[in-house]
């Protein structure tokens, strides 16, 4: 599930710094605000997979609607990702797929943010060394 996560995220992590530093400047404020929106957009967005990812790991018996069989067991094993969708939709609607969605957002936000803020920072002294380096003209061997 990382692969639609961080697709989202880079995709508004890069609009967002358009719109807020459309110089691609060093601005620790403008990383800070894209990561953490960015990370918010993309662990929303991404919830409903998230939950039918929980549900196949974990395989909550309790959780799934138990029949009068005595296959109930056998018939409660959920396998595949259509599967796991059919399970959270019958169990509680839509609005099962975004359950938990105010934590995650609340856990990405500062964490994206601080790590974009982290990586522009590292992107801007190392950058700033090269250009220094190259404006330095070239010292002179002493040839004995």
């Amino acid at each position: 599930m990382n692969v639609p996560y961080q697709s989202l995220h880079f995709m508004a992590y890069e609009y967002l710094q358009e719109l807020l530093n459309p110089r691609r400047h060093y601005d620790p404020a403008s990383h800070m605000v894209s990561g953490a929106l960015a990370g918010a957009l993309a662990a929303s967005a991404t919830t409903p997979l998230d939950v039918c990812k929980t549900l196949l790991n974990t395989q909550e018996a309790l959780a799934l609607p138990a029949t009068a069989t005595a296959t109930a067991t056998a018939s409660r094993h959920i396998s595949g990702l259509g599967a796991a969708f059919q399970t959270v939709y019958r169990m509680g609607g839509a609005p099962a797929f975004f359950k938990g969605v105010q934590a995650r957002v609340i856990y990405q936000m500062p964490s994206t943010g601080i790590s974009w803020s982290v990586y522009e920072l590292f992107k801007y002294l190392l950058t700033e060394r090269q250009h220094r380096r190259s404006l330095r003209p070239p010292e002179r061997r002493a040839d004995n």
